[in-house]
């Protein structure tokens, strides 16, 4: 799959075209006048990055989740988000050794992550959760739901209790 990349067009205050709809050749562009980011979605523009640098709050949620091993593989529904997740910042840590931990992200089609064994690396292409220590842990990858995202767990071995936190993206 080609990587895709979205022209970004800096407007001056000069311009006199700036407007809120923005550049109709960009999906991507920054107001100089606010310093917003914004986009056009579904021919909508939204705000990714608002005047104090921060995404709006209607845009973003987090939170912390727990799986224990007396769970099984199966699919956790996630839907106290209040959106349907677009990008998903995923760090998953095994409780009894901060050293097993995974970093991922999902855009709840293409999950990938790095796995972190005694502090040292490895990545994972297909999973946005890999957690493991001697044969033992948790692998997950991300779907969309429209009030949030699911998630969904196969236990490796006996399973690790693991805390899960999560930043989701509208």
């Amino acid at each position: 799959m080609p990587n895709l990349i979205l022209p970004i067009y800096i407007l001056d205050n000069d311009n006199t075209t700036i407007n809120e709809s923005g550049p109709t050749a960009s999906m991507l562009w920054q107001r100089s006048d606010t310093g917003e980011i914004k986009r056009r979605y579904n021919g909508q523009v939204q705000t990714i990055i608002d005047a104090t640098g921060s995404p709006p709050a209607s845009r973003v949620q987090s939170s912390t989740l727990t799986r224990a091993t007396t769970n099984g593989s199966a699919t956790q529904q996630v839907t106290n988000v209040g959106f349907q997740a677009r990008y998903l910042f995923i760090e998953c840590v095994n409780d009894a050794d901060a050293g097993t931990f995974s970093d991922g992200w999902s855009d709840t089609t293409i999950n990938t992550c790095s796995k972190f064994v005694a502090g040292v690396p490895t990545k994972d292409l297909t999973k946005a959760i890999n957690v493991q220590l001697n044969g033992n842990g948790w692998t997950a990858t991300v779907l969309g739901n429209p009030q949030g995202f699911d998630i969904i767990w196969a236990k490796v071995g006996e399973g690790l209790n693991v805390t899960l936190k999560y930043l989701a993206i509208k």
